[in-house]
């Protein structure tokens, strides 16, 4: 296992033990390689998992905003928020989201938008131009419990507010992007 070049917080370390304990009690046996992934300022950290295999050990990433897991079957990025992100196949979700605001950069490209309302929950689904989605879910006092989105470029500013910008133009895109 390869080990981060500098010590981890306390908040962190116990995180990735979590993790690291989930990972074994679903079977997995390869020794994941664990590195360190610094954000500059003003840059992205784009993560992907094409290049991974089944039988690839998987690839954990520490950065300041958690940890992020990429494996055969997609990328993971745990908050230390406690939010869960995952990619696979041009979609992502996020359950249980550090959300403040969610901003559309460009209405003329939203082609539709339905709101359905079921019980204390309300959800909110955007269509784009190019064939995107975005969906996401509240609770009756406006918090936002998940969102799934699909094929769709967005950038999240790290401090809760994501802002869409459309269908993804190609698959280098799809992958979650934060500074």
């Amino acid at each position: 296992m390869t080990k981060p070049s500098t010590p981890l917080d306390r908040e962190t370390h116990d995180l990735l033990i979590r993790i690291l304990k989930r990972m074994s009690s679903e079977g997995q046996t390869l020794v994941p390689i664990i590195r360190h992934g610094t954000i500059e300022e003003g840059k992205q950290l784009i993560i992907s998992s094409h290049h991974i295999k089944p039988g690839d050990p998987p690839e954990i990433t520490v950065t300041r905003i958690g940890i992020i897991v990429a494996d055969h079957q997609g990328v993971a990025i745990h908050r230390l928020d406690g939010s869960i992100t995952t990619a696979s196949g041009g979609a992502i979700e996020m359950t249980q989201p550090a959300v403040s605001r969610i901003e559309v950069h460009d209405l003329r490209l939203v082609t539709g938008h339905a709101i359905t309302t079921v019980h204390e929950t309300v959800s909110h689904h955007l269509q784009f131009a190019g064939g995107g989605s975005f969906t996401f879910m509240m609770d009756g006092n406006d918090k936002v419990l998940e969102t799934v989105s699909r094929d769709v470029l967005m950038h999240s500013d790290g401090g809760g507010v994501i802002r869409l910008l459309g269908t993804a133009p190609d698959e280098d895109d799809r992958a979650p992007g934060h500074d």
